[in-house]
């Protein structure tokens, strides 16, 4: 059974952030991060083409993690929490590789959020057993290539002609993380 670690820290702005696993009763906070606070572009990355915000059965569908984990780092706030980055690794097939995708809020995006919940999904697929997690990006969202470039994915190969680009991680690498792809 992989470990689950929670982080709560104070960042550079103040604000109380808590790093932490999916629970079952987020669903409200993730449906709010993707249909209010991503622009139609990150929504288009995250969701693979979709730019509209989603319905409720949407969310719903959205929000299970069934084969995998899902990591959320939310910030308090007066009666509650906001999400601000949410991620999430799921297995596909049978050959032990997972399949990636994260979105952070889009005014608080280059803040270290994305690196940080990247790490805690590379961290809990690797104790799961997984041999590596592939992430898809459009090709023209170069700032997630770098950041994936830094924290060890390689470029692998994309359908021709295709807006998408397939990134990759293989798990030998994982020691070295800690090292190269700082918060």
């Amino acid at each position: 059974m992989p470990q689950t670690l929670s982080v709560t820290c104070v960042d550079a702005r103040g604000r109380y952030l808590h790093l932490h696993p999916q629970r079952p009763d987020d669903t409200a906070l993730l449906g709010t991060l993707w249909n209010e606070g991503l622009s139609d572009a990150a929504r288009f990355n995250r969701f693979l083409g979709q730019s509209r915000p989603l319905g409720p059965l949407q969310i719903v569908e959205q929000s299970a993690v069934a084969g995998g984990q899902g990591w959320l780092i939310t910030e308090r706030i007066p009666g509650g929490e906001r999400a601000l980055a949410e991620g999430r690794w799921t297995l596909v097939g049978q050959r032990g590789e997972g399949q990636l995708a994260l979105s952070v809020l889009t005014r608080c995006q280059r803040q270290g959020l994305g690196r940080q919940l990247l790490q805690a999904l590379l961290r809990s697929a690797q104790q799961a057993g997984l041999h590596g997690l592939s992430l898809h990006a459009l090709e023209a969202n170069v700032a997630v290539q770098r950041m994936a470039s830094q924290c060890g994915f390689e470029h692998r190969a994309a359908a021709t002609a295709s807006p998408w680009i397939r990134l990759h991680y293989g798990f030998q690498a994982l020691q070295n993380t800690e090292e190269t792809c700082h918060v």
